[in-house]
């Protein structure tokens, strides 16, 4: 990874901090998931980026969005 600054309105960019970041083949398996997102945090016990892997959590199904329109409809017709 390497992170770059630029001056507002200046022509050339800087380089503030490269890291070369480790992705252990098990997370990268877990990865194939399209509900699956990585992210590093700083560990300071290893000083190093420690993986993370972080799943999406499942969208309600039809059924259940169904029932919460219903139950904002009649809300809305009682005033409440």
């Amino acid at each position: 990874m390497d992170v770059f600054a630029q001056l507002l309105g200046g022509r050339h960019r800087t380089l503030l901090f490269s890291q070369t970041l480790e992705i252990p083949s098990e997370i990268a398996a877990q990865l194939a998931g399209t509900d699956c997102g990585l992210y590093f945090d700083w560990g300071p016990d290893s000083l190093r980026y420690l993986p993370h892997v972080d799943k999406r959590p499942p969208l309600p199904n039809e059924d259940v969005l169904e029932l919460l329109n219903l139950a904002r409809r009649s809300k809305s017709r009682s005033g409440a």
